[in-house]
């Protein structure tokens, strides 16, 4: 007697592979937990293992596929200049994390601004004022510091303004020459026009009409040294 079948659409798929899409969030679950740890256990580490981390989350943060796992990205770089000072201010790695954080500007997320801007300001702080590179930090994130300050998210424009009073009362030329500096990078992004608010919308802007289009990032980048 033949073995009776259940239809084709009642079968249940036991060996069928699972599909892409469904892997990825998973994966980003995992990943987002791993970072966790991470956090937990980043003050304790040596500098082998926070080279090896630091290496691991420099793709996380230019990664724009999960808004949770580049926060958490974030978070790791800002703990590691707040907790290996050491670590971020050799020059060859402070020019490494200055040309991550500008590249990684148009794919930042709305909720990763605020951990972003922590990690500036956690640079900024580690520097002192006659550091030969103070001068390019603060010229580098002034303009996306004042674009910032008009935020929607309370948390963002708090940490915008902290990060801009720090940068202020250590200046070398004191908060007169730093004024000056502040009024250099408001006049680039007048030059830049609409296409600075990519500092705020994440490479996109509004386009006549209501719709948004995408923006070139060469048009930032042309304007990085005061961006």
């Amino acid at each position: 007697m033949a073995e009776k079948r259940p239809p084709p659409h009642l079968a249940s798929p036991v060996n069928a592979p699972p599909s892409p899409d469904a892997a990825a969030p998973d994966t980003h679950a995992q990943a987002v937990v791993l970072c966790e740890l991470a956090l937990a256990l980043l003050p304790s580490l040596d500098i082998a293992s926070v080279t090896l981390l630091y290496r691991v989350v420099q793709p996380m943060v230019k990664m724009d596929e999960s808004a949770a796992l580049q926060k958490r990205a974030y978070k790791i770089l800002c703990s590691i200049c707040e907790t290996h000072a050491t670590f971020v201010q050799e020059p060859a790695r402070l020019s490494e994390l200055l040309g991550l954080l500008a590249a990684s500007l148009v794919t930042c997320h709305t909720s990763s601004r605020q951990m972003r801007l922590r990690c500036l300001a956690a640079i900024s702080s580690n520097l002192p004022p006659a550091h030969a590179e103070r001068t390019r930090v603060v010229g580098s994130v002034i303009g996306e510091v004042t674009v910032c300050l008009k935020d929607a998210n309370r948390k963002t424009r708090d940490a915008a303004a902290l990060l801009l009073f720090s940068m202020a009362r250590a200046h070398a030329g004191g908060v007169p020459a730093f004024v000056q500096q502040v009024v250099g990078g408001l006049a680039v992004r007048g030059q830049v026009g609409e296409h600075a608010d990519l500092q705020v919308t994440g490479g996109v802007d509004a386009a006549p009409g209501g719709q948004r289009r995408v923006v070139d990032p060469h048009v930032v980048h042309a304007h990085q040294p005061m961006l």
